[in-house]
């Protein structure tokens, strides 16, 4: 979940045309105690309980500025229409993700697409798409000098005026000596001025409503960033009414500009709590990335360089809503960045579609099941459950349900079947129903299939399957992670007497909290340690037989050992992608605790696969392994050098096996 605070993107109207905008982050003559205006609140530690805008009181508008203040100014009407039981399709196609496993989501299942329009490309998407008609675009052909923006540009931007602080109080928005425009590329110099640190939330002149916000709509952006220890970017589409908890908030890219990471976010309607969908991808910022927005109807979709990050449905903001590009201090700041950090945050181009119903994709998939049949009686641990899903641009998905519960995660993945496991409930009538949906977020359900569960009398003991594994288990972690047990059945006398946890060597039991829960598709005991393991260490867990199912059948008494981590991990020279390495250099591994076997499984070879002879030696003093060629490395040649995870520490963790390339000088 997003633990950064909640900010308050206060629509103020400096004004500027388009160009591509480049921020710089500095700071100013000022000490910190002056930094901070008695009528500039700032965001209090207490008030920022999640991700998001803190909704702060609104700032008395400076006479330089105009009236509008998203806090207090009541939104016109939205210049579409939209038709809420409606959704445009994402404008892309199926496809498979290069790196799916980059992408971690706290929502719904990750669905890999390829834009066909923004993906990757360096030129600005002009045009109309499906379910999408575009409204705003700016190119930055107009070079905007420093101290000019926004009122260089006012007709295509504004901005939040200085002396204005950042959401977390580090930072002061000074835009004209932040934000300029030249060949094509907005930057924001981000960089310290007289110990103020200067950042910039900029605003785009979108046609909507007086805050130039929109009921739906698809943004687009390509941008780039210089690592900035201490500051981040916080892009995101913010509620003209001002009240993010109510009407929610939807925010892509947010990350501090020294990860290789960024987040998405959808903060739910009638919020309460941490409530959101939050999706992750790893990403050099380094680099130039195309990252979108397509907010319809029920649905939200966030694509990077045309590949899906995530999507979700769930309480969709539908109020309308202001795009707002905050780069400022990073939220998780005990003290203001150092005054050494400068670098840019720079826009190539941005462009702006608003939601049209009349070319949206509306129809909703169909899905029938196909087994079993209608009346039918079952029995067992694999029940066999398929249907049949259509749609007229392809279905994204489908969720099994019993009785109206999710039965199992979503399949993804034609045909569309899965298993159900009778045992879990009692014998008697049962309903089936399965939810199809498509890439445009339309659902569609199927008939109800109502069976008959008559499970014969039980006679087989319940075994179960255990996290960590019986053998061969990767590391377990010391603290945040729960011993678990999943039955074959729903059984009964799962307790602390029954599920035990204790040190291998000492025999000393573990305080833990056991709990049991059973649902649809799975019956899991878990049991929770009150305290943090002791590291490198053997545990044993026990289930007695003193567990039974529900017929009486006692479970077999077994045990398992699993091993604490953490695994060692390696510093390496030369780095990975190396180039000039000298020709007779060594190649070392720096280890954080000492090893065992790094000697036959530390091996250097050419791109062709070719071994480089060599003698490797350890230091124990300095943990350091060292790989000696026999002789001089070839000039200009790519060489691979690999660690194996038969190294290990002396506990037995084993590192994570790694290779690396470098390349050689002349």
């Amino acid at each position: 979940m997003s633990t950064s605070p909640r900010r308050n993107p206060r629509a103020l109207p400096v004004m500027l045309s388009g160009f591509l905008l480049t921020t710089a982050v500095w700071t100013a003559n000022s000490s910190a105690s002056s930094a901070s205006n008695n009528d500039e609140p700032i965001v209090a530690a207490a008030a920022v309980a999640s991700h998001g805008a803190v909704r702060l009181p609104a700032k008395p508008e400076d006479s330089t500025t105009s009236s509008r203040n998203p806090a207090t100014t009541a939104a016109s009407a939205p210049t579409t229409a939209a038709d809420p039981t409606t959704v445009p399709a994402p404008t892309t196609e199926l496809t498979v993700a290069p790196d799916q496993s980059a992408i971690t989501s706290s929502d719904e299942a990750v669905a890999s697409t390829s834009a066909t329009t923004d993906g990757a490309s360096s030129t600005m998407p002009v045009g109309d798409l499906p379910g999408w008609r575009q409204i705003y675009t700016d190119d930055f052909t107009t070079n905007v000098a420093l101290g000019s923006f926004p009122t260089a540009v006012s007709s295509k931007w504004g901005a939040y005026p200085s002396p204005w602080h950042d959401t977390s109080g580090y930072g002061t928005y000074t835009p004209g000596k932040v934000v300029s425009v030249a060949g094509g590329v907005l930057t924001k110099h981000i960089h310290t001025e007289n110990n103020v640190r200067m950042v910039a939330a900029i605003t785009p002149e979108v046609p909507g409503t007086s805050q130039n916000g929109l009921l739906y709509g698809r943004f687009a952006a390509r941008f780039r960033s210089d690592s900035l220890p201490g500051y981040k970017v916080a892009w995101l589409l913010w509620p003209d009414s001002g009240d993010n908890i109510g009407d929610g908030e939807i925010d892509f890219p947010e990350t501090n500009l020294d990860k290789a990471s960024m987040w998405a976010f959808v903060h739910r309607t009638d919020a309460i709590g941490i409530d959101q969908s939050s999706f992750n991808v790893s990403s050099d910022m380094s680099a130039w990335h195309n990252v979108v927005i397509e907010w319809s109807p029920n649905l939200v979709v966030f694509l990077l360089d045309g590949v899906e990050v995530g999507r979700t449905s769930e309480r969709v903001p539908a109020t309308a809503m202001h795009w707002v590009l905050q780069t400022e201090t990073a939220m998780d700041l005990t003290a203001a960045p150092s005054a050494t950090v400068a670098g840019d945050v720079q826009l190539d181009w941005v462009a702006v579609w608003a939601y049209d119903a009349s070319t949206a994709d509306t129809t909703a998939p169909t899905v029938s099941y196909t087994t079993p049949g209608a009346g039918s009686t079952v029995s067992g641990s694999t029940v066999a459950l398929a249907v049949d899903a259509t749609d007229n641009k392809g279905v994204l998905g489908v969720q099994f349900k019993l009785n109206g519960v999710n039965l199992g995660p979503e399949d993804t993945t034609a045909p569309y079947e899965t298993n159900w496991n009778t045992l879990l409930g009692a014998n008697g009538s049962y309903t089936l129903t399965a939810v199809a949906r498509d890439n445009a977020g339309n659902f569609g359900t199927s008939a109800a299939r109502t069976v008959t569960v008559n499970n014969v009398a039980d006679t087989t003991p319940p075994t179960f399957k255990p996290t960590p594994c019986l053998s061969g288990c990767t590391v377990f972690p010391q603290d945040g992670a729960n011993v678990l047990a999943v039955f074959s059945e729903n059984v009964v006398g799962v307790n602390g007497s029954t599920f035990t946890l204790r040190n291998k060597n000492t025999g000393a039991l573990v305080t833990a909290v056991v709990s049991y829960a059973v649902s649809a598709n799975a019956a899991t005991a878990t049991l929770n340690p009150s305290g943090v393991l002791l590291a490198d260490t053997k545990y044993t867990a026990t289930l007695t037989s003193g567990i039974t199912d529900t017929s009486g059948n006692p479970l077999t008494t077994t045990s398992w050992t699993f091993l604490t981590g953490p695994r060692p991990t390696v510093s390496v020279s030369p780095g990975s992608g190396a180039t000039a390495v000298s020709r007779t250099a060594n190649v070392t591994a720096t280890f954080s605790e000492p090893i065992t076997g790094v000697s036959a499984n530390f091996s250097l070879k050419t791109a062709s696969g070719t071994a480089v002879t060599a003698t490797v030696t350890y230091n124990s003093t300095t943990l350091t392994a060292t790989l000696d060629p026999s002789t001089t490395l070839l000039a200009n040649t790519q060489y691979t050098a690999t660690l194996t995870s038969a190294i290990k520490d002396i506990a037995g963790n084993a590192i994570n096996p790694t290779s690396w390339s470098f390349t050689t000088g002349p």
